[in-house]
């Protein structure tokens, strides 16, 4: 899922020798929640991973196989939808003394709030006084430190709202 026209380019087109690609139908066409997905790639590889998976995974019932099956027959529509948030959310926090970063693919947005160097403090106060909830950049790893992860989950209008409620947190501060 990439946005403005940016085109991100498949480990298949070096060959399939070794290489595997795994699909999800979450975001691209709005099955979130249902677990549905598809591998493609090396015919060794996939059949090693089937003997390991077969063991251990399940298969999701047939309404949903076949929800996911005709989906696949419909062009994807989520980088639209992904795009269209991205774009109220980034300026409004830019605008809000933020550094954000202007993602082109992703349901994500990185930022670092003014003055905040510790991310789970951070979010905590800001699920606690203003009723928005954010990831902390630490739980992906060090460098994730002094940032917080948005999911562009919500509508524009909801995401304006978030970004407003932020900013009255930093001028709390």
């Amino acid at each position: 899922m990439t946005y403005d026209g940016l085109s991100a380019p498949s480990a298949l087109q070096a060959g399939t020798d070794g290489v595997v690609e795994l699909y999800s139908l979450s975001k691209s066409h709005h099955l979130a929640g249902l677990r549905v997905g598809f591998i493609a790639g090396d015919a060794s590889a996939l059949s090693a991973l089937a003997r390991v998976k077969g063991a251990i995974d399940f298969h999701p019932y047939l309404g949903i196989q076949a929800a996911a099956a005709a989906a696949l027959h419909l062009p994807p529509s989520g980088a639209d939808v992904f795009q269209a948030r991205r774009d109220a959310l980034v300026p409004a926090l830019r605008a809000a003394g933020w550094q954000v970063a202007w993602p082109q693919a992703s349901m994500y947005v990185w930022g670092q709030p003014p003055a905040a160097p510790d991310s789970l403090a951070y979010t905590l106060r800001a699920a606690r006084e203003v009723g928005v909830a954010l990831s902390p950049g630490r739980a992906f790893g060090p460098s994730g430190e002094g940032y917080v992860r948005f999911a562009l989950v919500q509508p524009p209008e909801q995401l304006l709202e978030a970004a407003s409620r932020l900013k009255g947190l930093e001028e709390k501060a």
